[in-house]
């Protein structure tokens, strides 16, 4: 259930709600007829970001949030300086954020959040601000912390298919330690809107399964829909999301819940085809949307959920 509490600066925390079937529902009926119209055939009418040769890392040509200032793209820190600046893409004003006041203000209201381990939204101070993020709070033992950690140092964070949520702080109280994360948005917030957004995914979503399988990741949760997240851009608030056009942009998704997940090399090709099949099943739900072209994807999603590909295969075949 979703709660709010005001905190610092005027800002809003909410809990991440639970990605349903229902709500897929009601966003797919406000965009039936834009996603109706395109085709596969229609692709080349779109930008070709989001399209490249399957066989290669494709980096992202461009991105909304591409001011090298920014401090979503700065890296993550322990967070030993008193505060971590940020430029706004959008304005010159700059917001300078004390995580660890933050997270202490954020305990004051609602000592709750100790104990939850669901996604945290803090909301923009002011509807104009561009300093949004996620704080999920783990245990110092967690094995999602490990991963996360590991896979936001540099050699791994600019591989354009690492599909891990992008830190910007780590935050130790006791026995937990808080993430401060990139602000990232339900996968299908903004709609999907025609057949490129649709593919762009599909994509994504292969290409960071092949990535995860490549470091021995599995147990990944790929047939949840809530596990996907989207980030469309340092400077773009919620009250903007559904205006927001994915085919001026590129964006990017992010597998958000790895609290399954599990790394051992000594896994057996049947975890990781498990992994493949419920990525393909997750694929075939969103085919039911994309009713004229579905029959062509038919063949990727038959493969995958057979148990004869492996990721790289499935991504080799889209």
């Amino acid at each position: 259930m979703s709660r709010s509490v005001q905190i610092i600066l005027g800002r809003d925390i909410v809990e991440s709600p639970e990605h349903t079937d229902s709500d897929n529902s009601d966003s797919d009926s406000d965009s039936d007829d834009a996603r109706s119209d395109g085709t596969i055939e229609d692709i080349d009418s779109y930008p070709r970001w989001g399209l490249g040769h399957p066989l290669q890392r494709m980096v992202r040509i461009e991105s909304s949030d591409d001011d090298a200032s920014s401090y979503y793209r700065s890296g993550w820190s322990s967070c030993d300086s008193e505060s971590d600046s940020s430029t706004s893409t959008s304005s010159s004003v700059v917001y300078d954020i004390d995580y660890e006041n933050l997270i202490d203000d954020l305990l004051l209201k609602d000592p709750g959040l100790y104990e939850t381990n669901s996604l945290v939204m803090v909301e923009p101070s002011t509807p104009t601000s561009n300093d949004s993020l996620m704080i999920k709070s783990l245990s110092r033992t967690s094995p999602e912390l490990f991963l996360l950690l590991e896979f936001n140092h540099p050699e791994y964070r600019t591989d354009p298919w690492n599909p891990f949520p992008h830190i910007l702080c780590a935050v130790e109280r006791d026995e937990k330690v808080f993430l401060c994360l990139q602000r990232l948005f339900q996968f299908d917030k903004p709609p999907f809107r025609n057949v490129a957004n649709y593919l762009d995914f599909f994509r994504q979503s292969l290409e960071g399964l092949t990535f995860l399988h490549e470091h021995y990741i599995s147990e990944l949760s790929c047939f949840n829909l809530a596990s996907f997240m989207v980030d469309i851009g340092a400077g773009t608030c919620s009250p903007t999301v559904e205006h927001f056009d994915r085919s001026r942009l590129p964006v990017k998704y992010y597998y958000a819940d790895l609290s399954s997940a599990v790394q051992d090399t000594g896994h057996s090709k049947a975890t990781y085809i498990k992994d493949v099949k419920e990525c393909g099943a997750m694929i075939d739900r969103l085919l039911f949307n994309l009713p004229k072209i579905g029959p062509k994807l038919k063949s990727l999603v038959n493969a995958m959920t057979s148990g004869g590909f492996g990721a790289d295969d499935a991504r080799k075949l889209f």
